[in-house]
């Protein structure tokens, strides 16, 4: 972990361009507002020409070759119902004294471009034109498929009833996706991104007003003469919202090129809709859907690739780009195989048109959850809800195709029951599954309790705290590149910098603060559970100093009391003697207790360290007056650093373990030499011997004083060592002790 300061500037990720210009300068709410107000004021003016059409009453299917149209529901009160119309009924055409209209299978289409190529739509046109116009100009005449001919009346308006469930569904998407656009422009009015999101929430909604218009029909339609520009308009909004999706992949989250990609996007766009428009070329395999959604799609995945490919080692780019292509490309390839696809192969669609609708609007959900606050989202959490909801309208759909394939259950039927069934047998299945395969477990801080028990339940300066602090959310969030800051925290709380990059955690009564950067190695954002949680470990580590630092005052104030007793006490007694008696060994006896007794002590105050040339200098004294009066001969030899010190347990042990062995060879061994020697080349390490008689240590009986040298080196982490080394003189005993400093 460093231990310096570090600041990290946001990049620049986006240069501004014109598109930023569009802004909106009053309140995002009063903007939110009123464009859901306006959006509801064109689903009234939607719904008025919906109904202010001529209709019959009766709900028509093809009856398949091109043989007529099958009556498969009769509204009661309606003419066709006055009329006698049954249900099963095959209508093989309407017309009146002046023109009758053979109806064919694609008068039905509730989206002409699916037939996919010109003259289709223009015969569509022309058939949806002549119909409206037959009814509205009076009574008609139907011929069956069983010889009879029925006169109706049409009525001049429509039933709001006879309106489908999904005209609603539908008119209330769009304004939900323009809502969005305009929210996050209104946060953001010189963000050129939000600008492109709320072109293609535009876009979103042209399609969803303008095909619920003509796609919800009877037969007849409202303005027929305006149908191939209703039409018109609804490919306008495509291309808008794809030529906007293209542009915001071009520059986000890092700018392909110098130049903004918008007006390439959109003027491509616009060509291709002028084409298509005015059937000046048609294209291969589909008219429509070929340059519509297919090229697009080429493009989008090339951009993807190259965007990939220069934020594979930016992590906050590479997070908001895993969520842009997880929203985008879950959507709309979603709509894409099921809708797209089947027709560029002569099948029909997988689904109808307002559920391919509903899953291109998780494209903008998806943006209003995850840049609600510019990149400060959940990214991994935001990729799971995206598949869990798409996985939540696929069950639904397949499991409705299902019911009213295999069950013959009419569509309001198997609807209700396939709702039913996903909510009871696809979600808990699912839950249970994802809690197997991919369930996280509920982290607390009381599950690394070992690793700040070890850390923290020693005294510790702040500076310390600090940087055990750091090291702990090192192996916590797996973010090697963090650093203790011994700066003033300006807040108390742990907070997210740069999108979510960076998260800074004050350590405990503002002693410092950790910056920590690149979760999980750089793969992934710091979020607010990420900030609940260091909150936590903090106000746990805080608790843990704080006891630890009141247990220690009070062993601190023990220790004094018992220092003071010593010496005022055992030592006042041991100088009296020593001072009163005239016998010298007693004198002898009673001041070599006085310094065991000061040695023993010393612990006491662990606090003090002691530069290891003092030591070295107090032992070389001690030892050769001791030496000098048993008449042997010492080597000294000593080579340490300035720098290095003992504390006060490594020099009280130290001190005993070389008395001990001094006691042992001038008692049992009686040597003649003695050879001490002292070094640090990179721990201490400590070399005793002498020539006196003494047995292999191997064949030693260990007794007690053994034991306790042994168990005094242990205490310091250190390592004791008998060996007899064979001299031209004679054997010696060597005793080695080494002990990391």
């Amino acid at each position: 972990m460093n231990s310096q300061s570090t600041h990290i500037e946001n990049g620049d990720r986006n240069r501004p361009s014109r598109m930023a210009n569009l802004s909106l300068d009053a309140a995002p709410l009063f903007w939110v507002w009123t464009s859901v107000v306006l959006g509801l004021l064109f689903i009234v003016v939607q719904t008025y020409f919906a109904t202010h059409v001529p209709t019959l009453g009766v709900t028509l299917q093809p009856a398949g070759a091109n043989s007529g149209l099958r009556v498969t529901q009769v509204y009661p009160g309606l003419p066709a119902d006055i009329a006698d119309v049954k249900v099963g009924n095959v209508v093989l055409s309407i017309g009146n004294e002046n023109q009758y209209l053979a109806l064919r299978d694609d008068i039905t289409l509730r989206d002409p471009d699916v037939a996919g190529r010109y003259a289709t739509l223009v015969d569509f046109q022309k058939d949806v034109r002549q119909a409206s116009s037959l009814m509205a100009a009076g009574p008609v005449q139907l011929e069956l498929a069983d010889g009879r001919s029925i006169q109706v009346t049409a009525q001049d308006t429509r039933p709001l009833h006879m309106l489908p469930g999904w005209f609603w569904a539908l008119s209330a998407m769009g304004v939900i996706a323009l809502a969005i656009g305009v929210a996050l422009k209104a946060h953001a009015p010189g963000e050129p991104n939000t600008t492109l999101v709320l072109i293609a929430a535009f876009g979103f909604w042209l399609t969803a007003w303008s095909w619920p218009m003509y796609g919800a029909r009877e037969l007849a339609v409202p303005l027929p003469q305006l149908l191939g520009a209703l039409e018109s308009v609804n490919h306008l909004g495509f291309i808008l919202m794809i030529g906007a999706s293209l542009s915001l992949l071009w520059q986000y989250p890092v700018r392909l090129s110098r130049f903004s990609g918008a007006p390439l996007a959109f003027g491509i766009g616009l060509a291709i809709w002028l084409i298509i428009t005015f059937r000046l070329y048609e294209f291969p395999l589909h008219a429509y859907y070929f340059p519509i959604f297919c090229m697009p799609l080429v493009v989008a995945i090339a951009l993807a690739i190259a965007q990939w490919r220069l934020s594979r080692h930016k992590p906050l780019e590479k997070a908001s780009l895993r969520w842009l292509l997880i929203t985008m490309f879950g959507s709309t390839c979603g709509a894409f195989a099921m809708y797209v696809v089947p027709p560029l192969y002569g099948a029909e669609p997988i689904t109808s048109p307002w559920a391919s609708q509903l899953i291109l609007l998780v494209f903008f959900i998806g943006l209003a959850l995850g840049a609600g606050r510019y990149r400060l989202f959940d990214v991994e959490r935001w990729w799971i809800n995206t598949w869990i909801w798409f996985g939540m309208g696929v069950m639904i759909i397949v499991v409705d195709v299902a019911l009213i394939t295999f069950l013959q259950l009419g569509a309001a039927g198997s609807t209700v029951l396939a709702v039913v069934i996903v909510a009871w047998v696809y979600f808990p299945l699912r839950q249970y599954i994802w809690q197997i395969v991919a369930h996280a477990p509920e982290r607390s801080p009381w599950q690394i309790m070992p690793q700040i028990a070890s850390r923290f339940s020693r005294p510790l300066t702040d500076s310390q705290v600090t940087a055990q602090l750091g090291n702990l959310f090192e192996s916590i969030f797996d973010a090697p590149d963090s650093v203790a800051l011994q700066t003033a925290v300006q807040d108390p709380q742990p907070r997210l910098t740069h999108h979510g990059l960076n998260m800074v955690i004050p350590a405990p009564n503002g002693a410092g603060q950790v910056l920590l950067s690149g979760k999980h190695r750089g793969r992934r954002l710091f979020d607010l559970a990420d900030v609940g949680y260091a909150r936590n470990v903090v106000n746990l580590v805080g608790q843990l100093v704080e006891l630890t630092r009141e247990n220690e005052a009070a062993e601190r104030t023990e220790r004094e009391r018992i220092m003071r007793d010593l010496h005022d006490d055992v030592g006042a007694r041991l100088l009296s003697l020593i001072h009163g008696t005239h016998d010298p060994v007693i004198r002898e006896e009673a001041t070599d207790l006085l310094q065991t007794l000061r040695t023993s002590v010393i612990p006491l105050h662990n606090r003090r360290t002691t530069a290891l040339t003092e030591a070295a200098f107090k032992w070389h004294t001690e030892i050769a007056q001791r030496v000098d009066r048993s008449g042997a001969r010492l080597h000294w030899h000593e080579d340490v650093a300035s720098t290095a010190r003992l504390n006060a347990r490594q020099y009280v042990n130290l001190t005993r373990i070389l008395r001990e062995l001094l006691t042992n060879a001038l008692v049992h061994a009686k040597p003649s030499e003695l050879w001490v020697g002292i070094s640090t080349p990179d721990a201490l390490r400590l070399h005793f011997e002498h020539d006196g008689s003494v047995d292999d240590p191997a064949n030693w009986s260990w007794g007690r004083g053994q034991h306790n040298l042994a168990t005094r080196a242990a205490e310091i982490r250190g390592e004791l060592q008998f060996n007899l080394l064979p001299t031209d003189a004679g054997e010696r005993l060597h005793v080695s002790l080494a002990m990391p400093l």
